[in-house]
């Protein structure tokens, strides 16, 4: 493996290990990856700048409240 799969996989299986031992562990699996160093930006990055400068409407769902 190599580069962010090798260091996803080792995390997991930290965490793992520590949630056995009766530790509370939260594995979180990004689906969108965007941030500092998405320097295009990439096609996901793209939708958040343009949702976070109005420019394309957005709605979440967060359930009733």
């Amino acid at each position: 493996m190599i580069g962010a799969y090798k260091h996803r996989n080792s995390s997991r299986a930290g965490g793992k290990t520590l949630g056995g031992r009766g530790n509370s562990v939260v594995i979180v699996k990004p689906t969108a990856p965007f941030g500092p160093r998405d320097v295009k930006p990439t096609p996901t990055g793209r939708m958040v700048v343009e949702a976070a400068s109005g420019r394309m409407p957005a709605y979440v769902n967060t359930g009733s409240m």
